[in-house]
């Protein structure tokens, strides 16, 4: 009643989403919509419009929550991502800063074929051969 009244003395339309049960059980949610008219009297009416958009919030609660679900395995993706590119990263540095020790000629044999050992124990590490 109170928005009724406000309707019929500011004449703002008002629109409003409600929850609604019927017949004891079944829940609606409901649109209504209330504006003013003013016959050719000056005579002050309230009409007033119930729409039923419980389907429509239904979809919009799965298309919520599928948003969600597909911003949470983007997150996943995101991570898994980061990891293995870390997971890479982090043995090829070692390989390439060995690669680049075998470069110089003024080291010995020995400590070549130790650097060739790190190499192929980072890249058997990392590649889980045993």
């Amino acid at each position: 009643m109170r928005i009724d009244n406000q309707v019929l003395l500011d004449g703002k339309e008002n629109i409003q989403e409600e929850s609604l049960t019927v017949r004891g059980s079944k829940k609606l949610i409901i649109s209504t919509r209330k504006t003013r008219i003013i016959d050719e009297k000056g005579k002050k009416f309230l009409i007033g419009v119930i729409r039923d958009i419980s389907e429509l919030k239904s979809v919009e609660r799965k298309l919520f929550e599928a948003k969600e679900k597909a911003v949470e395995s983007d997150q996943l993706k995101t991570e898994f991502l980061n990891n293995m590119s870390h997971e890479i990263r982090t043995p090829m540095n070692g390989i390439i800063g060995f690669s680049g020790l075998l470069d110089d000629n003024d080291i010995s044999d020995e400590k070549r074929k130790n650097f060739i050992r790190i190499i192929q124990t980072i890249t058997l590490f990392n590649l889980n051969i045993k």
